[in-house]
């Protein structure tokens, strides 16, 4: 039975190093070109899941007893040589954030023939396997592209790339963690009809790690809600969405957002107009890589207390225009007024005082914070920018944020 599932985890237990239970007797099937959405909250544990299909525990954790049958072989009885081909041979990942998963010192093409070599591939084939691939999931097949690199390419195309080498050894599972995450609209729409397809002419057993409901309306078949490491609710995503069972399910159904509501009621008098004052002004911003202009001549205004908006498609200037207003994009032109005060592009021209009073959040935190540092001590760098000298006061302050 299980040899004609490809996948099939069976009593799954993951711990701690201090022996607390993360992941609590999980078990689940996919069938072959089928796809599983693992959704829930933050900490709920479906991450640690998928990475165990594997065969990985994250740092700081350990598989400690269950079964992931890949195929009818437990994958956890695997060590060495056989449990490396497993890996990218028999089951692959699709990461949340390829950025961090391609070396930055190699070519694209490059990463995509050691994958294959480690497989067994070499030659004229290995070349044709790479040319297939790329075809697959829309991207040139041509010897430049393959001599690109990934800083020379946007996110949804890094994305596409470890989709393909996600398929290209025909794998039996494919565990994709959170792949459309960071995508603009646009391009996560395209990601998610591209995974469809892929997963329909392949017949591949896809676990799709997420926390957006939207997208696994479009793209599983089948949904396992997970909270504080249980499976609380397991089916088809129609009876999932239409009748769910826990009380969790309903919750997080629930905070869908809804398009049209009935909103709340209208005030019963209405105030006076108020001065409205702009806090940040930017005027005829020019923007450019090297040579290539990528902003041109764009002006808003922000008021205070106000919330704007920069909406648009992959490489429509969005991301350059904000690094622009907080100092780390130099390679510009306009003027950009704060308070009323002209501040310079260059962030190490800007005062101490506009440095604490503009910040940026990152999109991606795995890639903001130092992993030599601990929380408490990127966050006292960041403290001591601001002026603040005093030890005991640092500390205070970390700790005041971190509440």
């Amino acid at each position: 039975m299980t040899e004609a599932i490809p996948l099939v985890v069976q009593s799954l237990f993951m711990h701690d190093l201090n022996s607390r239970e993360i992941v609590s007797d999980v078990s689940l099937h996919v069938k072959r070109g089928e796809v599983l959405a693992i959704i829930g909250e933050s900490g709920s544990g479906k991450t640690s899941v998928a990475l165990s299909l594997l065969g990985f525990a994250r740092p700081g954790m350990r598989i400690s007893s269950g079964k992931i049958l890949i195929g009818g072989t437990d994958i956890l009885s695997l060590s060495g040589r056989r449990k490396r081909a497993f890996q990218g041979g028999k089951v692959s990942l699709v990461p949340q954030n390829p950025t961090t998963s391609f070396s930055p010192r190699m070519s694209v093409g490059k990463q995509m023939a050691e994958l294959l070599a480690a497989h067994g591939h070499s030659g004229t084939g290995m070349k044709q396997l790479m040319r297939d691939a790329l075809r697959s999931v829309d991207l040139p097949d041509d010897e430049k592209f393959l001599r690109r690199y990934p800083f020379e390419l946007s996110g949804g195309q890094l994305q596409r790339i470890a989709i393909a080498m996600a398929f290209i050894t025909s794998p039996q599972v494919i565990v994709m963690d959170e792949p459309t995450t960071g995508l603009d609209v646009s391009t996560q729409q395209t990601i998610l009809e591209l995974i469809a397809r892929l997963v329909k002419s392949s017949s591949a057993s896809v676990v799709y790690v997420t926390h957006d409901l939207a997208v696994v309306n479009v793209v599983a078949d089948r949904v396992a809600v997970m909270l504080s490491g249980r499976i609380v609710e397991q089916g088809s995503r129609r009876q999932v969405f239409a009748e769910p069972s826990a009380d969790y399910t309903r919750v997080l159904l629930d905070a869908i957002p809804r398009l049209l509501t009935d909103g709340p009621a209208a005030a019963p008098e209405a105030e006076g107009a108020i001065e409205f004052q702009n806090i940040l002004e930017v005027k005829n911003l020019h923007a450019a890589h090297g040579q290539v202009e990528v902003v041109h001549g764009i002006s808003f205004s922000v008021g205070k207390g106000e919330c704007v908006g920069l909406v648009g498609g992959s490489g429509s200037g969005k991301t350059t225009t904000g690094r622009c207003v907080t100092g780390l994009h130099s390679n510009a032109s306009g003027s950009l007024l704060f308070e009323g005060h002209s501040m310079p592009f260059a962030v190490s021209s800007r005062s101490k005082a506009d440095l604490s009073a503009m910040q940026i959040v990152f999109q991606n935190p795995d890639r903001s914070l130092n992993p030599k540092e601990s929380i408490a001590q990127s966050i006292a760098r960041a403290v001591r920018l601001t002026g603040l000298a005093d030890k005991a006061k640092v500390g205070a302050e970390v700790r005041s944020l971190l509440d």
